[in-house]
């Protein structure tokens, strides 16, 4: 067994996985957290591509189920909305 995280840089929460794909809900880099896949079999830094990512909307919380990453986004002083993204692209719906 690897580590895949070397320092606390940041937050990072396991929302699933398939195969050797693990996806995590993470603040670095992005203050309003991004979902990144990390390749288990190569976990360096450098090759985490972003999953599913918002500018304008802070990333509450994700899941991935079924094949498809769930997130919940956060709007200052109005309800919270979710959205299901397939687990390849990089916009949510």
């Amino acid at each position: 067994m690897k580590p895949l995280f070397y320092s606390w840089d940041a937050l990072y929460n396991f929302i699933g996985s398939q195969d050797d794909k693990l996806y995590f809900l993470t603040t670095r880099n992005a203050p309003l957290r991004r979902v990144i896949l990390v390749d288990a079999r190569q976990p360096a830094t450098t090759s985490w591509p972003t999953v599913v990512t918002r500018t304008e909307l802070r990333t509450d919380e994700a899941s991935y189920v079924g094949g498809m990453i769930v997130a919940k986004y956060v709007e200052m002083h109005t309800a919270s909305r979710a959205c299901m993204t397939p687990r390849e692209s990089r916009q949510a719906w």
